[in-house]
């Protein structure tokens, strides 16, 4: 498709209009065949980008001052790379210039360069193809595992002289690594998925996972008898757990936890049986890991102490007494008048997850795992935090969130009626599916932090309950009010968490001395 030029100086005088060249823009990419996903995922793109863009004329100096405002707000590597690349794709279809390719860095060689070999997977590959039409991605994603395992298998031909799928074993992932050392670890990871799928597909093998098994880090401490009796602690523990009703998660969360924890103890002391760990082996191992966090290492201790308990009847955790320094915790706030811009320039979908966190004090678990059904008239059912169900709260709806829900519910219908209901009446549901289910959790946090960084705001869900907790104090409600409308067990964790954590206080406190000493 031929566009129409468009110079530099139309974009400059008519900032007003970058809207409608953006609503152009996306036409014409729904007309190449872009998924409706894809074309939300471009706007927001082009939304944050022009943001923080000062000017509208494309030029290297203005894409620079966006890359260091998007860094600045906390956006990583992966994100701020894509917002640039979404603009830089709008600009060379409006002028056909793209600044971003220009001073964007470039890698000198490819991973996939090798000279001609035989490829007898023609018709495997035509086959695998054929598959993947039948399997619910994006078109996109469809292309990027056809080629890269096309690519990979003509690397394999030409260092292994591979001629049959099933010759295809975990050392031709060795050979593939070699050629990715210089790629990004997502290059990585997708070249390895595409080959394995393929693989699989034609032979029903998971050659890829046996790889990675292969490629964990084994110690020779793992074939100790010692080891082996630790390991077994650790199963009668959690045993003891499913019995005493830990969810499967938090089991396998703990044994994940356990199981590092008990490596790093026989790195630093070699094999331990049981009843041979002391609280100096704990002391020791908090001063000995300087690459962990405060907070990982005593969740570490703290687990192990517990299951050392359980199978000795002693706790080298607590005997150990260990002090530990107090950190403090990086906490987002936003106040009225971001919450004003934020909410402004907010989609309907983005209004409904702003409104339930900030309007009901939810939080994104909650949010994410709200139904339909648990809004009857003007009351709602909240699953919070806790083991299993968790704890299960009735509580009234404001009308200004109610009036945001109906709003959205003609919006919901649409998309339900297009892709069905994916999500078990779940209240929010993406418009689109790229490869699979999306995780709402992750859905309900995208949508918290586009709409903020739309606004120019770092805020997250958690930041709005804030938000609705602080407007409690400021209307004058009791401590013992607010506490029930947050949900919480104690006033101590609404005082501690977030009324002693209101950074407006400390700025009230010095101003007051100031007032003081020379008001």
């Amino acid at each position: 498709m031929v566009t129409d030029t468009i110079s530099f100086d139309y974009l400059k005088a008519n900032t007003e209009r970058i809207g409608f060249d953006i609503e152009r823009y996306l036409k014409y990419l729904q007309s190449e065949g872009k998924t409706p996903g894809g074309l939300q995922r471009t706007r927001s793109n082009l939304d944050t980008f022009f943001t923080y863009a000062h000017t509208t004329e494309p030029s290297a100096s203005q894409f620079l001052t966006v890359k260091e405002g998007l860094e600045s707000h906390g956006y990583v590597r992966k994100i701020v790379h894509e917002i640039l690349c979404s603009a830089g794709k709008m600009y060379k279809f409006l002028c056909r210039c793209n600044p971003w390719d220009e001073i964007r860095p470039k890698r000198d060689t490819k991973w996939y360069v090798v000279p001609d070999a035989l490829f007898p997977f023609e018709k495997e590959m035509e086959s695998f193809s054929k598959y993947l039409q039948s399997e619910p991605m994006n078109s996109v994603m469809r292309k990027k595992q056809i080629y890269q395992s096309e690519k990979a298998l003509r690397i394999l031909c030409y260092e292994k002289n591979i001629r049959n799928v099933w010759d295809i074993d975990t050392g031709c992932f060795v050979i593939l690594e070699r050629y990715l050392k210089e790629s990004s670890l997502e290059t990585r990871r997708c070249v390895m998925y595409s080959l394995g799928r393929f693989v699989e597909y034609h032979t029903g093998n998971d050659v890829l996972h046996r790889y990675q098994l292969s490629k964990e880090l084994k110690f020779d401490f793992e074939a100790t008898s010692q080891w082996k009796r630790m390991m077994e602690s650790a199963d009668r523990y959690l045993e003891d757990c499913k019995e005493r009703g830990f969810t499967e998660v938090s089991r396998r969360n703990l044994r994940t936890n356990l199981t590092t924890a008990i490596r790093r103890l026989f790195r630093y002391f070699g094999p331990l049986d049981p009843e041979e760990v002391t609280m100096h082996h704990f002391r020791l191992y908090r001063n000995m890991s300087t690459d962990l966090k405060d907070r990982t290492i005593k969740i570490n201790l703290c687990n192990m102490g517990k299951m050392l308990e359980f199978v000795t009847g002693a706790n080298p955790y607590a005997k150990a007494k260990i002090v530990w320094t107090k950190q403090s915790i990086d906490r987002t706030w936003v106040f009225k008048d971001e919450w004003k811009a934020i909410f402004g320039s907010a989609t309907t979908v983005e209004r409904v997850a702003l409104v339930l966190c900030a309007g009901m004090g939810l939080r994104r678990n909650e949010v994410a795992t709200l139904k339909l059904s648990d809004i009857c008239g003007n009351t709602m059912t909240i699953r919070g935090k806790g083991h299993g169900a968790g704890k299960i709260v009735e509580k009234e709806i404001p009308k200004s969130v109610m009036a945001v829900i109906q709003a959205y519910l003609p919006e919901r219908e649409l998309i339900l009626r297009k892709y069905g209901d994916r999500y078990h009446d779940s209240l929010i549901v993406p418009p689109f599916y790229s490869h699979g289910e999306r995780t709402l959790n992750t859905y309900v946090g995208n949508l918290i932090a586009e709409a903020s960084a739309r606004a120019g705001v770092k805020a997250t869900c958690h930041t709005f309950r804030r938000f609705y907790c602080m407007n409690l104090l400021d209307n004058g409600f009791e401590l013992d009010t607010v506490r029930r409308m947050m949900r919480h067990s104690s006033v101590e964790i609404t005082l501690e968490s977030y009324v002693c954590a209101d950074p407006r206080k400390l700025k009230t406190a010095t101003d007051s001395v100031d007032d003081a000493l020379f008001g």
